[in-house]
């Protein structure tokens, strides 16, 4: 196939077989391809075709908007590769609705502090509105490595700012609170979450054939998780099964199939928010605080932050740096009456 002018792409098969679209990059001053991830003529000239509506003058794709932007990540990035699809996919569809197909460089601090406004107004925890915002910027830094836009095109975004209630914790009265008043299936999340230490998505991902009654353990770590997974900074370790859990594991991988999920399948993310909201407990209605209460409470009943550690897969760095302020009156107890008096 004969090459166009150097100003519009072009397609070529390459020795793999499969085809590409290739277009002249003149402000890196070299040639770009992108795949078009077939090897037949027919379906590779649509995908020209759909390439080449999204064409300028300028050598990369014109159209710049944030829902072009924030599909072309979730598609490419967070539908094939992300451990946690189901937030990113979420945070979207509110923030489509508040912006539209506005220009994605047009997303500046101010056009952030109106959406955080707006999302107030709702209802919406500083805590989400962050994590929705830094879904835009996630989609820009993927956009912006991939040649979709350039530099000029990238918004500002500002945010909440991480507040000390996300690091808060549950205390034993509110723990016992939630706990007893769940129904099954959350119950069993709930104990389920503390009592290993483990993120929401462990749980709810968590298989029959990763639970070993007669060993005492439960490996976090899937068998078949992809490489992603295994590299993540978000660890997935071999837990204890606590005699607290005991009895409700077995119950709940009894006559089970070994790829059946010990839980029903479900997001219990809405389920427990909604459940420690009726509670009165709205500024910790998020599951991850299941996690931090079980470290906080280890750590203030003077288990080592090493041990700690092992349990939730961390480094002790990082927990000192995120728990270790819980204990602090806990340490008055363990100093007090230690070393000489200076009356």
């Amino acid at each position: 196939m004969g090459r166009p002018p150097r100003g519009i792409p072009w397609l070529d098969k390459r020795d793999n077989g499969i085809w590409y679209v290739l277009w002249y990059d003149g402000e890196a001053r070299q040639t770009r391809r992108q795949s078009l991830k077939t090897a037949e003529l027919k379906p590779a000239t649509t995908a020209y075709a759909d390439f080449l509506l999204s064409w300028s003058e300028e050598g990369r794709p014109s159209r710049r908007s944030l829902k072009v932007v924030l599909d072309f990540y979730l598609k490419r990035h967070i539908g094939r590769s992300a451990n946690d699809t189901e937030r990113p996919m979420h945070a979207a569809k509110p923030i489509l609705r508040f912006f539209r197909d506005r220009d994605l460089r047009t997303i500046d601090v101010p056009a952030c502090h109106d959406y955080m406004d707006a999302r107030r107004k709702q209802r919406i925890s500083d805590g989400t509105i962050r994590r929705e915002l830094y879904v835009i910027q996630a989609a820009a830094n993927y956009a912006l490595k991939h040649k979709q836009i350039s530099t000029a095109d990238m918004p500002t975004i500002d945010a909440p700012r991480d507040s000390p209630a996300r690091r808060a914790y549950l205390t034993h009265q509110e723990l016992e609170k939630i706990f007893s008043t769940a129904e099954a299936d959350l119950q069993d999340f709930i104990a389920l979450a503390y009592y290993t230490g483990s993120r929401r998505g462990a749980i709810e991902d968590l298989t029959v054939r990763q639970v070993d009654l007669a060993g005492g353990l439960i490996e976090l770590m899937p068998h078949d998780a992809s490489p992603t997974e295994r590299l993540s900074k978000k660890k997935k370790p071999t837990v204890p099964i606590m005699p607290e859990i005991r009895n409700r594991l077995e119950r709940l991988v009894e006559r089970k199939m070994p790829a059946a999920t010990v839980l029903p399948p479900r997001s219990y993310y809405h389920l427990f928010k909604a459940h420690a909201t009726k509670q009165g407990l709205m500024e910790k209605s998020y599951p991850h605080i299941l996690r931090h209460s079980r470290a906080t409470h280890l750590l203030q009943a003077g288990v080592p932050i090493y041990a700690v550690a092992k349990l939730l897969g961390d480094t002790m760095e990082t927990i000192e740096a995120s728990y270790g302020h819980h204990s602090s009156d806990y340490l008055s107890d363990v100093f007090r009456g230690k070393g000489p008096k200076l009356d």
